[in-house]
């Protein structure tokens, strides 16, 4: 009887893989908490309140009304619309609704970006620290995450000496992420302004997160497609603008 092993079963990218700290730190919390402990879990990003009620309603009254079957494979045509109305009018972003594709969740977006643009040995300039799942997304892809760092000192934001240094023939593309996480910075214009030339000057692609765009305080967020912002900027990367 031979017996296989799962570790010869596995392929190389995923034993490559670190365990997930947003999924690790969660379960012991929730173990300890099992075991009769009182635990204050800062780990996930979860909202202390419930569902608001009427889109349980709305949820509740689509599954009654059979609403219930597959869909264009892009995205529900009316939602579609309305993201597409949503980055018109709150972002400045001219977008139609054939360039919009919903998917199931941020993670799915980003990720799906990775495995349509990173080719193997590919590096990606990722800002530390940040969201966990970027590396483990340019490494499933094939690619090689590449840290920059996001310093205290500098108020959390990207020095451009750094990635000009960090910049290889393999760099493909670099991940913004503002506001970012778990910094909370807020990239102003001038970052952008340097990001954008750095991305022209190297061909480089920027997969831009801006899941948190309305968790702001105070400050001004700005989309890096974005024609309000400044088109003389944005508009020669617009082909290459990757985001969700």
């Amino acid at each position: 009887m031979n017996i296989i092993s799962i570790s010869n079963i596995i392929s190389a990218r995923v034993k490559r893989l670190k365990p997930s700290a947003t999924v690790t730190l969660p379960d012991k919390a929730r173990a300890l908490r099992e075991a009769g402990l009182e635990v204050i879990d800062l780990s996930e990003g979860e909202p202390y309140f419930d569902t608001p009620e009427k889109i349980k309603v709305a949820a509740k009254e689509a599954l009654d009304e059979g609403f219930v079957h597959y869909i264009a494979s892009a995205g529900l045509k009316e939602l579609r619309q309305a993201i597409a109305e949503k980055l018109r009018t709150e972002n400045k972003i001219d977008v139609k609704e054939s360039e919009v594709i919903v998917t199931v969740g941020a993670k799915q977006a980003l990720f799906t970006a990775f495995l349509s643009v990173i080719n193997p040995g590919d590096e990606v300039l990722i800002p530390e620290p940040g969201w966990v799942s970027y590396q483990a997304m340019a490494i499933v892809a094939g690619g090689k995450p590449v840290s920059v760092s996001l310093l205290e000192a500098r108020d959390f934001r990207l020095d451009e000496e750094e990635i000009k240094e960090k910049i290889t023939k393999k760099t493909k593309a670099i991940i913004l992420n503002s506001p970012n996480n778990p910094t909370g910075t807020v990239f102003p214009k001038e970052d952008l302004k340097m990001i954008a030339d750095i991305a022209k000057d190297h061909n480089l692609l920027i997969i831009a997160d801006e899941i948190y765009e309305k968790i702001i305080y105070g400050v001004q967020h700005y989309s890096r497609c974005s024609s309000g912002f400044s088109v003389d900027i944005f508009k020669t990367y617009l082909p290459k603008y990757v985001g969700h």
